[in-house]
């Protein structure tokens, strides 16, 4: 009995030492990931990118996954977002809002499909949702209008389901538009800050302290 007990363990240690050497020939790296709590999707804690040889890491601040209603009570999925941003000292007496839209740091906003968007259906929500941002902010679209076409431009297109477009506002005010392995970047701080704070402003179509919550891992 000793013997299989003695052979089962160094059968168990060699498989265990095969397993690690696998993991380090293959470069093979554990991502830390968190749980959105609606959908219970796994959402990786870092996203680390480079601009003109800059690198940056950023952290996740929270996500949120955005359903709605149909005539018939049900749940149609529509998207998840996921926000990121590079380590900043909130002040816990301040407007953490306003403090995710201030703050000049790095930021990334990832938008996944949950269903398939056509091109035209997709014009019409955003449409819908800057001209609804201008009027609740008192933005004046003159200052934005010609960044808001490009933006238009670009991001509007057929996605399917599963899919993710990725926005970055840069300190520098760089506004970059990762979509389908295209990018565009936008050179705007005014709409970059309008496009956060359509997310994270008062009126926000989220949850928008879904997006904040992770803050405190700071």
């Amino acid at each position: 009995m000793r013997k299989f007990i003695l052979f089962g363990m160094l059968l168990l240690l060699i498989l265990m030492i095969r397993s690690e050497t696998k993991a380090q020939e293959t470069g093979e790296k554990k991502v830390e990931t968190f749980t959105e709590l609606i959908s219970q999707k796994e959402f990786p804690v870092k996203a680390t990118f480079a601009v003109n040889e800059q690198e940056y890491e950023l952290t996740a601040t929270g996500a949120v996954y955005v359903t709605r209603e149909s005539d018939q009570g049900e749940k149609i999925p529509m998207y998840a977002i996921v926000h990121y941003m590079a380590p900043f000292k909130p002040d816990p007496f301040g407007d953490i809002y306003e403090q995710v839209i201030q703050e000049k740091v790095a930021k990334q906003l990832n938008l996944e499909f949950a269903r398939d968007m056509k091109k035209e259906r997709l014009l019409v929500i955003i449409n819908k949702l800057f001209q609804k941002a201008i009027r609740n902010y008192e933005i004046d679209p003159a200052k934005i209008k010609g960044t808001m076409d490009q933006f238009n431009a670009f991001f509007a297109r057929n996605y399917s389901q599963g899919e993710t477009c990725i926005f970055r506002w840069l300190p520098d005010g760089r506004f970059i538009i990762l979509a389908q392995k295209q990018q565009k970047v936008l050179k705007s701080q005014e709409f970059a800050s309008f496009f956060w704070r359509i997310w994270f402003g008062l009126m926000s179509p989220v949850d928008r302290g879904s997006l904040v919550s992770r803050i405190m891992f700071y």
